[in-house]
């Protein structure tokens, strides 16, 4: 029987290392913890970057009197932002506590296993594999959830243009850089930016 742990790690792996991030890192060489901590690095620059974005704006327009409603269009990626930073800064710092708790995890689950008759066994594979369904129907809703981040304002600006015949850019979140002038070129820039730091 394969370890029920292995598979949920197995599962959430490659999420984790295209943010660079591990849940164990205490199997890594230490090239590949550099290269793993370069990828996070960027990943942290990106988001953080949009972060002070979006609190900028919202103070540059506190200051130049906009309407509160109009303030709170950047709130979604403030706060999305500020929670997917803080959450993957506690993983870098705690790296070796979630390591232990990881192989913990797998002894824990060994131990039980060999002490388990086989009714028990059979209960243990049939929620294993309920919650592995579970899990696989998450990354799917997320996975459409990313779809439509990067293809929704696409949608929009696509109806805008044949209802009016004018091209209005949005981007996916609404972040406003006042320090850029409103080019084609910069809104592509910005949408790939926005894309990868979503």
């Amino acid at each position: 029987m394969t370890l029920f742990v292995e598979g949920m790690l197995n599962d959430i792996r490659f999420v984790f290392k295209c943010a660079g991030l591990s849940l164990e890192c205490r199997k890594e060489t230490r090239k590949q913890t550099i290269i793993r901590r370069f990828i996070f690095f960027i990943n942290s620059l990106m988001l953080n970057s949009d972060i002070i974005i979006s609190a900028s704006w919202f103070f540059i327009g506190i200051r130049s009197g906009i309407s509160f409603t109009e303030l709170t269009f950047v709130s979604p990626c403030f706060t999305f932002g500020t929670i997917t930073s803080i959450k993957a800064t506690y993983l870098v710092f705690n790296e070796d506590l979630i390591n232990k708790i990881v192989e913990d995890m797998k002894v824990l689950e060994v131990k039980t296993l060999d002490k388990t008759n086989n009714i028990i066994e059979k209960f243990v594979n049939k929620e294993a594999k309920f919650l592995k369904y579970i899990i696989k129907i998450f990354f799917r809703m997320h996975g459409l959830n990313i779809v439509f981040f990067i293809v929704s304002p696409l949608a929009l600006i696509l109806m805008n243009f044949m209802k009016t015949g004018e091209m209005e850019f949005r981007l996916p979140l609404l972040d406003f850089y006042t320090f850029v002038q409103p080019t084609t070129i910069c809104w592509i820039m910005k949408y790939i930016k926005q894309i990868y730091s979503g």
